[in-house]
């Protein structure tokens, strides 16, 4: 997943990206709702 930033410039084509997050398994997503108050978030 990758989270939006603050920088000023656009990646360009081919460019690596680094400090993304793993997707978060549906499992982990309807536990954090039901446990979590609604949170959908890690």
């Amino acid at each position: 997943m990758i989270e939006p930033g603050k920088a000023t410039t656009v990646a360009q084509a081919g460019q690596m990206m680094t400090h993304t997050l793993e997707p978060s398994s549906l499992e982990q997503q309807v536990s954090n709702y039901i446990f979590g108050a609604g949170n959908l978030d890690q």
